[in-house]
């Protein structure tokens, strides 16, 4: 399960890095980083199948997240952004997707799979909520801001999510 959240995100990341490069006049430090990458995800392919198809999927999934995290800060640094402005960005998403791959996790399998959907989608949005609300106040009232824009009724959701007296 965190095979199938992981890889797209690292994907998602380092896909556009190739055009970065050649944007800032630098095409070869694409061919350089798959050059170095290439044996080092084949050795991962290599060393996972001594436990079989998991194996290889861990394996893989592992290889692909420390190469994009070496491409990420390589792309940060020709910007000239810090790395972790970014991580900061990205960590209500990160302990959001934790918290969810958890639920999905220690959920009973018996469970027809309209009500597990349903019940999913209504603890995904609890949770990305509550991660926001511990963590990140400032975002979660920056985006019920731009809610209550639209609907006047947004405001009363606003002080029950922020415990504020109505």
């Amino acid at each position: 399960m965190v095979n199938i959240e992981l890889s797209p995100v690292s994907r998602s990341i380092s896909s556009p890095s190739s055009g970065l490069y050649f944007a800032v006049g630098k095409p070869n430090y694409g061919f350089y980083f798959a050059l170095i990458f290439a044996p080092i995800f084949f050795i991962s392919i290599y060393v996972g199948s001594y436990w079989g198809l998991l194996g290889i999927c861990y394996a893989v999934t592992i290889a692909r997240l420390l190469g994009g995290q070496v491409n990420l800060v390589l792309c940060c640094k020709l910007i000239k952004l810090d790395v972790r402005i970014l991580y900061q960005v990205m960590k209500p998403f990160l302990l959001a997707s934790i918290m969810a791959a958890l639920v999905v996790y220690f959920t009973p399998k018996y469970l027809s799979h309209f009500f597990v959907l349903v019940v999913y989608s209504i603890l995904g949005v609890i949770i990305y909520i509550l991660v926001l609300r511990l963590f990140f106040k400032s975002d979660l009232i920056r985006i019920l801001n731009s809610y209550e824009v639209v609907h006047h009724r947004f405001k009363y959701l606003k002080k029950i999510l922020l415990l504020n007296k109505p």
